[in-house]
């Protein structure tokens, strides 16, 4: 069964609605919206942060250059307590985890209904520029047939050629599933994480006895 709120998910993206993308923030790369002080290496110097943290300074660290002989001249006196460093923001892209029940239970009526409503999702999703991830799950496991890509045609390929039959384990597919979303955030790439479930909701597999 999948819910109304994730049929309308990439429509909400496109649109800009709340709730959606988000962002990550980074020192690494992305867009400048203020300095901080460091904590510990220093990657990307807010030179401007910096030298206003130093300006107030200058005076009273000219004057201790000047009368110690041992202390190069210099125009600006900059010390490690006024060092600041940039704060990076980028947009994060959304990943969409499919988890599609292809047990025995799913006869081949709402196997047909099950595979429509991911294609449509799928293309979605490829409008959005979202990632994607195909987890089917049949007899005793689950498994990531295909991992986070932006691949429509390698997902919709997968997705056609995939076989049925056996148990449902769906316990199994929840924990593959929000396993590969948090190695996914790991990345640095991907902000919202959203699992799209299409079966029947006859789970008959545990994880363990």
């Amino acid at each position: 069964v999948v819910d109304a709120e994730l049929l309308n998910f990439m429509t909400k993206q496109k649109s800009g609605s709340s709730g959606g993308r988000g962002v990550i923030f980074s020192q690494e790369r992305g867009r400048y919206i203020k300095a901080m002080l460091p904590r510990g290496r220093v990657t990307r110097l807010a030179v401007d942060a910096t030298m206003r943290a130093s300006a107030p300074f200058q005076k009273p660290r000219r004057l201790r250059a000047e009368a110690d002989s041992s202390k190069p001249l210099r125009k600006v006196y900059i010390e490690n307590s006024d060092v600041r460093i940039k704060r990076m923001v980028r947009k994060a892209g959304a990943l969409v985890i499919f988890m599609v029940d292809a047990s025995g239970s799913m006869a081949l009526n709402r196997m047909n209904a099950a595979k429509g409503a991911a294609m449509s999702l799928l293309s979605e999703a490829y409008q959005s520029r979202d990632k994607i991830c195909l987890i089917p799950f049949q007899g005793e496991k689950a498994e990531v047939l295909l991992p986070p890509t932006r691949s429509i045609a390698m997902a919709k390929k997968r997705l056609e050629t995939m076989p049925c039959g056996g148990g449902s384990p769906l316990a199994h597919a929840l924990q593959v599933a929000i396993r590969t979303g948090l190695n996914a955030q790991k990345s640095g790439d991907v902000g919202k994480v959203v699992l799209v479930a299409i079966t029947d909701g006859r789970a008959n597999v545990p994880l363990a006895v």
